[in-house]
């Protein structure tokens, strides 16, 4: 079968990781592939990869774009230091050093997170929809209910923000992260370390969930050939984890695995690097 042109996928860790996720997976089914995700970031910095993107390459009506919009409780911020740091949520408890009371009182509410949320949404969509380019809207993370991610009860909007509810410019509402939960799986299939005794579960979907998912979702791309794929890598994934006996090595293992680099799709930009004056 014949590789489809070009793909862009754009998103946090559930579009870019360690491991294989749906991006890759579908990343090989084209003759090009540019995968602009990075974990701990939001949708601020997902609107600013997909401007990028198409500053350097054009989209044209012959690629296609998919973005995965993530959790609108992330603040994303470029520094000279830092470049892109993908810390996360703002109410993530290992986060309360930086974004500590002042910052929240004086930089932060949660309307503004949904309203922010909102803009880099309707930008990307503006900007897509100018282009011709073929696309679609994905979702990694709950945007209703319990929305997780460090929040607690008390953490509730204030003022009526329903003019700022995004849900309906998605194309897939459905949230990845579920993944772990539904469509027959549990966390007992998520991927695990167990150094010195101590178990540690990686709350992301695996490869095969995301394959699933594919299939559930995006059957557009979905077949046999995927989905052998698929299985290859979720077994080269779990046995990596089972045998890995200290933390010390673990980026080098999963992320540099053989099998794993094969298939990551390219990136540039800031993403990768601005070059000093």
């Amino acid at each position: 079968m014949k590789k489809r042109n070009r793909l862009f996928t754009f998103g946090c860790s559930c579009t870019g990781y360690h491991y294989p996720t749906w991006a890759d997976l579908i990343g090989t089914k084209f003759q090009e592939f540019y995968n602009f995700g990075l974990s701990g970031m939001g949708n601020r910095f997902i609107q600013q990869m997909v401007f990028e993107a198409n500053h350097h390459k054009k989209f044209t009506p012959e690629d296609t774009v998919l973005v995965m919009f993530t959790s609108f409780l992330r603040n994303d911020v470029w520094l000279t230091d830092l470049k892109w740091p993908s810390r996360g949520p703002v109410y993530l408890p290992a986060n309360s050093q930086i974004y500590n009371d002042w910052w929240m009182k004086n930089h932060w509410s949660l309307e503004w997170g949904l309203m922010d949320s909102w803009s880099s949404v309707n930008a990307v969509k503006q900007l897509l929809d100018n282009t011709g380019v073929q696309y679609k809207f994905l979702n990694a993370m709950p945007l209703q209910g319990t929305l997780g991610e460090g929040t607690t009860d008390e953490d509730i909007f204030d003022f009526d923000v329903s003019d700022f509810n995004y849900t309906s410019l998605l194309d897939i509402d459905y949230p990845v992260w579920h993944m772990a939960k539904d469509y027959g799986f549990s966390k007992k299939d998520l991927y695990y370390t167990n150094i010195d005794n101590k178990i540690d579960i990686d709350l992301h979907p695996t490869t095969e969930m995301y394959a699933r998912y594919i299939k559930e979702f995006l059957p557009e791309y979905y077949d046999e050939q995927l989905q052998n794929k698929a299985d290859s890598l979720h077994q080269t994934a779990k046995n990596i984890f089972k045998h890995l006996k200290s933390n010390d090595n673990f980026y080098e293992s999963v992320y540099y695995n053989d099998e794993f680099d094969k298939i990551r799709g390219k990136n540039f930009g800031s993403l990768r690097f601005l070059n000093p004056k």
